[in-house]
């Protein structure tokens, strides 16, 4: 139910009275009036979180008593809330100050947009650099529809981090499909970041698209962690035959990839390493956990590597693979556990098994599939569960 609170409850004249609401319908266009006197400044609209926060200064030969706060919709004036405050003759006690909490804030991007906007629901922003310069814990980005072209790459090195209650989110409005050309993104040094956006078209000037963890900009000096990838489209066309759909960089920790399609420019490539999910772990081993993504058209699937002897642990679960040369190579010093994956056609006609790690946990995987377009499992085709007795299922 929609409320207000005013703080201070009294003060003297030429104080200014704060306006706390709490309540109200996301969005929701407001006016406030005072003793039933209102403004055009007096406009506003709800955050996302249902709250506000505005401001009422009094004159300083202001009435001395009680006066009237109300809040209206905009469009009907129907009354929402209201409260009172006391003007008073003598300056109440000195109390300590009460600050509310800072208001999670949402931000927009737009095609039409410009970086010299506020960067409102309806003043939007262009770039992605605009909105992670002076991002903070909690803040939101949605992406309107659209094709955004020449965006500049993104490198988050010093820039803030979110937290674990409130991490930075930069995700697609609601019903609507942006698309990223050849846009290339740093999480160096950075944590608690979630990306939920599509990416396309060459790559240029860069081994990747997404790249998390140090090496970039400063090698083997920043950790960057509890970075998550979801619903994103991440789709190569062109540009470096070498370059990977997401990379894993130098220290790096608590990755998360999931719910994604990668999709790259066509197997049996020359080169070993191109892949849709690459980790190089040296020096620092991550935890990572790729889940229910389909990956595809890649000379690795995913491939995890290490000129050392340090150990990957996490897991690859629930995954789709189709028309990669390998769909998962684990190199080196391995501790995942590789479970309930499918595997579609893999081009590659030869005597390695589909997953190569020494000290990975594999089970419910069933390889060698036939798959749609769409990457589901054609119509005659076995469970993804594979065998019964917890083994993988299938010959490549």
């Amino acid at each position: 139910m929609p409320a207000i609170a005013i703080t201070p409850t009294s003060a003297t004249g030429g104080a200014t009275f704060t306006v706390n609401g709490s309540g109200f319908t996301k969005g929701q266009r407001l006016k406030m009036t005072v003793d039933g006197v209102g403004s055009t400044t007096n406009r506003f609209r709800a955050e996302r979180n249902g709250t506000f926060v505005v401001g009422v200064t009094t004159g300083s030969s202001s009435a001395i008593g009680t006066h009237s706060v109300k809040i209206l919709n905009d469009s009907t004036s129907a009354l929402l809330a209201s409260g009172t405050f006391e003007v008073a003759a003598v300056e109440p006690p000195v109390e300590p100050p009460v600050e509310p909490p800072a208001a999670l804030r949402t931000f927009y991007l737009s095609p039409s947009g410009s970086d010299a906007a506020t960067g409102s629901q309806f003043d939007p922003w262009k770039t992605l650099s605009k909105f992670y310069a002076q991002a903070r814990p909690g803040d939101v980005l949605l992406v309107r529809g659209g094709t955004y072209s020449g965006q500049p790459a993104v490198d988050l090195l010093n820039k803030a981090s979110g937290t674990a209650s409130d991490p930075i989110t930069v995700a697609a409005y609601q019903g609507e499909k942006p698309d990223f050309v050849s846009l290339a993104m740093y999480f160096d040094g950075v944590s608690y970041h979630a990306l939920e956006i599509n990416i396309s078209g060459p790559i240029t000037g860069s081994s990747c698209h997404v790249w998390i963890g140090s090496g970039k900009s400063v090698p083997g000096t920043n950790l960057a962690h509890h970075i998550t990838v979801r619903r994103s489209s991440i789709h190569k066309q062109g540009g470096a035959v070498t370059a990977h759909g997401i990379y894993l960089s130098h220290k790096c920790d608590q990755i998360t990839v999931e719910d994604c399609v990668l999709t790259g420019n066509g197997p049996s490539l020359p080169q070993d390493r191109c892949a849709g999910i690459h980790v190089y772990h040296d020096p620092q081993p991550p935890v990572v956990l790729f889940q229910r993504n389909l990956i595809r058209n890649w000379p690795k699937g995913i491939i995890t590597y290490a000129d050392g002897t340090p150990v990957v642990t996490g897991s690859i679960l629930h995954n789709t693979f189709d028309n990669n040369d390998f769909h998962i190579d684990l190199r080196h010093h391995q501790a995942m556990t590789v479970r309930d994956n499918v595997g579609g056609k893999r081009i590659t006609a030869d005597l390695y098994d589909p997953i190569y790690a020494s000290k990975t946990t594999q089970d419910h995987n069933y390889w060698g599939q036939t798959l749609n377009a769409d990457g589901s499992l054609q119509a005659g085709s076995l469970a993804i569960r594979g065998a019964s007795d917890g083994s993988n299922a299938g010959a490549i």
